[in-house]
């Protein structure tokens, strides 16, 4: 599945006589998103419901609704041969809709549940990726089956599944123990409070041992936990218990994702999405501490999922009330804010998404009646050392984290427009109020070792380096290079005394942290996949700098007075490609047939940021009336005629609009606004966003230019032309 960097962005044309208005529509950020992605199934024939991956990420399994086509409630992708492969979970026709899917990773199966009719033998069943084949689990006497109606299914950290749904008895809640505890049976946990109408989202929290599960009760949602498996499983005598925070809600909760590395969960409702605690138990009534991410009416949350490698990213989907638009999401535990990803339309649902492991490739990945949604995500890993170096003054290690303690992002790429924190634990003898801290770090253009040095500090280099300065007496943290507070930008350093008094009572070490904003531009570096075995960090630089095209960075700890009393020790990381876009403006006019090249108002105003060589391209096609595909009606789009206004699209090598041309006469075809066959522009070296070469927020107002492109747009509408509304779609690409 390839995964473009391309923003797709509305024309609408309004016409009175023959006029019409081209409308763009605003992105805020490529999130190399790739839609219409081939599946297994035509549009319209399958309703996805629900999705998952094994932990390989070479299988994932979509359950759902069948509609058309194959007789399939099950479709699975095999990742090595790139084949989609359906199933019918009971061999009935049509098949019952199947509603929720998980990978159990002590046995390397899927589970699957959903609805059950009479002439089926289960409502759930297992998918098996070795024998490419489906089964359902049976209790020991041969007759203990599950025939009821499942809306979502989990399983525990032994493979054991709970499937909730309704019509059950004493909770809805369904347990198979397959791992011999329970003597391999079906049975129904009891709950001790309130009922359960119905449930329709389940998750497991590996750090308590507790299943949480999202239903409804008297037309509310809310939810319930489980007893702690405690390291083992669930019993016959387990219960559930109602949560006592009294947080309810309209509607459904309709998925619950546990971040299991920093124990809380994301959950998506009717109108809301959630972050959830893990239940705290007092007087015996437990409380699970809930905070509303977005609740305010606008959108309807269906699934989450994270990117099980760093805990660090969340996949979200679900729909615009008004208009009711597909759409998908980002949220990041380090900066714990929604942020669109993408937005469908109307003309279908994304009602589940999952995030394909492991770190490469890995991606988001959406299943849709309509085909496929693919979105680029992060990579992230966990790893640190620790070493001492006894130099005066003594600095134990150096860091780059995640904020707040979080974790280390040493010898891997990261994303852009994000904070992280620069760390180390030192002391001092003469006393820590008299050390000071500074942080230099730089691209090293392919070069390792003593090799790689600090740029000079000029207006070329201000996304290719920069230097922190941290003095403990004054409590002044600044950035020092690049100044103005533009590329990248100081937090507020956290110093924590560890009151271990060590080596001597006077000498109590201290974990400094130093955050950093890294601004859009800051330049893309892979380290050449990072060497694995070598050091986190050392004094050496031909010990510690061995991965080229990397950022390497200094942490140099010294006396504020004597700076010749100081230490110091150097790492690496890297930055991920990253583009970004904003559009604005509504070129618009109106023409008569037959009159000829009419200019158009309000030009498109087009905000870009990169950190990697790249080129521009703008395609449109032809506009048809009323936008209706192959109507009889349309203005071609060779009749359509654009021209970069940027003064460094003069130069041809730029931009391919220096002057204004008509569009290509084949509909969809790419011109460049930037760069030309391969030859791309290079990539901005200052600023955070970019108008071709050269041109940046940074230097355009020194040189009295626009840092933004502008295309200015007009049309032929050639004699004969219809009245009528005629629009199309106008894509800008980002390529790099």
């Amino acid at each position: 599945m390839k995964i473009n960097r391309v923003i797709s962005v509305a024309i609408v044309a309004a016409m009175i006589s023959v006029s019409f208005a081209v409308g763009i529509s605003i992105n805020a950020q490529a999130e190399f998103i790739e839609t219409n992605v081939g599946v297994g199934w035509m549009p319209g024939e399958f309703i996805p419901m629900d999705v998952a991956w094994n932990d390989a990420g070479t299988v994932c399994v979509v359950v759902g609704q069948f509609v058309a086509g194959p007789i399939a409630n099950v479709w699975v992708y095999d990742h090595f041969e790139d084949t989609w492969t359906p199933y019918n979970t009971g061999g009935i026709t049509p098949p019952s809709n199947m509603n929720g899917v998980c990978y159990d990773d002590m046995k390397d199966i899927f589970w699957i549940g959903g609805n059950w009719v009479a002439t089926e033998p289960s409502s759930i069943y297992y998918y098996d990726p070795v024998g490419k084949s489906i089964g359902y689990p049976i209790g020991k006497d041969g007759s203990d089956v599950l025939t009821k109606d499942l809306n979502s299914i989990a399983c525990d950290n032994w493979g054991n599944p709970l499937g909730v749904g309704v019509y059950g008895t004493s909770s809805n809640m369904y347990y198979f123990d397959v791992s011999l505890f329970e003597n391999e049976k079906w049975f129904e946990l009891a709950t001790l409070d309130v009922m359960p109408e119905a449930l329709n989202s389940v998750d497991f929290n590996t750090n308590d041992g507790r299943f949480y599960v999202g239903g409804q009760y008297s037309s509310q949602c809310m939810f319930w936990y489980t007893d702690s498996t405690g390291g083992g499983v669930l019993t016959s005598v387990s219960q559930a218990y109602a949560d006592g925070s009294s947080f309810y809600r309209t509607g459904q909760f309709h998925s619950i994702a546990w971040n299991q590395a920093h124990d809380y969960a994301l959950v998506a409702g009717d109108a809301g999405l959630y972050k959830m605690g893990s239940v705290v138990i007092t007087n015996s009534t437990g409380f699970m501490d809930w905070t509303i991410i977005n609740d305010d009416g606008t959108y309807n949350f269906f699934d989450v999922a994270w990117d099980t490698d760093g805990w660090n990213e969340a996949a979200i989907v679900g729909q615009r009330i008004t208009p009711t638009d597909a759409m998908y999401w980002r949220y990041y535990n380090s900066n714990r804010v929604l942020i669109e990803g993408h937005n469908g339309g109307g003309s279908d649902v994304y009602n589940c998404v999952s995030v394909k492991p492991p770190a490469s490739p890995k991606f988001v990945f959406i299943p849709a009646s309509n085909g496929g949604i693919v979105a680029k995500i992060m990579a992230n890993d966990q790893s640190t050392r620790i070493t001492a170096n006894a130099v005066f003054p003594k600095l134990y290690w150096i860091g780059f984290n995640d904020t707040g303690g979080g974790a280390s992002r040493m010898d891997q790429q990261v994303p852009v427009d994000a904070w992280y924190d620069f760390t180390l634990q030192a002391n001092y003898s003469q006393g820590w109020a008299g050390v000071e801290v500074e942080v230099t770090a730089w691209y090293d253009w392919g070069l390792a070792g003593t090799n790689s040095v600090y740029p000079a500090e000029t207006d070329g280099n201000r996304d290719l380096a920069f230097r922190l300065l941290w003095t403990e007496s004054t409590g002044s943290y600044t950035v020092e290079y690049p100044t103005g507070n533009l590329e990248v930008n100081p937090g507020v350093v956290t110093d924590t005394d560890q009151l271990d008094n060590i080596p001597s009572p006077t000498e109590s070490t201290h974990i400094v942290q130093m955050p950093i904003y890294l601004g859009a531009q800051i330049r893309n570096a892979n380290g050449n996949g990072f060497g694995i075995g070598d050091p986190d960090f050392d004094t050496d630089k031909n010990v510690a700098l061995l991965d080229i095209w990397s950022w390497d960075f200094n942490v140099t700890i010294r006396d504020e007075a004597s700076t010749s009393a100081m230490n110091y020790s150097h790492g690496e990381f890297g930055i991920d490609e990253t583009v970004s876009v904003l559009v604005s403006g509504n070129p618009a006019g109106n023409a008569p047939p037959g009159s000829g090249l009419t200019a158009l108002a309000n030009p498109s105003i087009i905000t870009y940021s990169t950190n990697t060589d790249y080129w521009v391209n703008v395609s449109i096609p032809h506009l048809y009336e009323n936008g209706i595909d192959l109507a009889p009606n349309r203005i071609d789009c060779d009749d359509v005629y654009v021209q970069n206004m940027c003064v460094n699209a003069s130069t041809p090598a730029n931009s391919d609009l220096e002057f204004q041309v008509p569009m290509p006469i084949v509909p969809k075809t790419d011109v460049y606004v930037w760069g030309q066959d391969f030859t791309p522009i290079a990539a901005p070296s200052n600023g955070t966003t970019a108008a071709g070469p050269y041109i940046t927020n940074f230097n355009a107002p020194i040189w009295l230019l626009n840092d933004y492109t502008q295309l200015d747009w007009a049309v032929d509408v050639q004699a004969g032309t219809a009245e009528g509304i005629y629009w199309g779609i106008i894509t800008i690409t980002i390529d790099s």
